[in-house]
């Protein structure tokens, strides 16, 4: 009789994107994880934990993949970390008898920048045409959003905008009082 193998470990809120486990970085709690066999049949489906911890045990010596349901994560959310470094929420891998793997991290992070928000324009009857946007951004209990935002930049864009203004006015003065 051969013994079974294990295999399995985290799916984790990776908040600095940078595809390593860190201190403090939280793993993400009821995400569906399937595991396929070599023929891509399912033999077995389980949901992480609440550390985000996630394990398929006692199984036949042979090749599977991992796939992460993306569907159970946050909106909008993208992966920063893949155990075979194809950021598509699967991995392969192949288990000898009585072999433990727990090297089956996957990292995933919110968006860099947030959707923006609706854009509402007027017709020539003055009804609201409003453009959907996509649901805001969640985050795991207790983390707070990274916005992505950089207001330097955005204060730098307005002064110059306004600058060009000014400077397109003083124009239109001169050739008005030059006419």
């Amino acid at each position: 009789m051969t013994a079974g193998a294990t295999v399995g470990d985290t799916i984790w809120y990776d908040i600095n994107r940078n595809g390593v486990i860190d201190s403090g970085e939280p793993g993400l709690a009821d995400i569906t994880v399937t595991l396929l066999n070599g023929d891509g049949v399912v033999v077995a489906t389980t949901v992480t934990n609440s550390s985000g911890v996630y394990l398929f045990a006692q199984l036949p010596p042979g090749t599977y993949t991992i796939v992460v349901d993306t569907s159970t994560l946050p909106s909008f959310w993208t992966q920063s970390f893949d155990p075979d470094g194809v950021l598509d929420a699967r991995t392969t891998v192949t288990l000898r008898s009585g072999e433990v793997n727990l090297d089956q991290d996957f990292g995933f992070a919110e968006p860099a920048v947030l959707p923006p928000p609706p854009i509402t324009t007027t017709t020539s009857t003055t009804t609201p045409i409003t453009t959907p946007i996509a649901p805001p951004v969640t985050s795991p209990p207790g983390i707070t959003p990274d916005t992505g935002g950089n207001f330097g930049s955005t204060l730098g864009i307005a002064l110059l905008i306004l600058v060009a203004g000014v400077g397109l006015v003083a124009t239109a003065r001169r050739r008005r009082t030059a006419g």
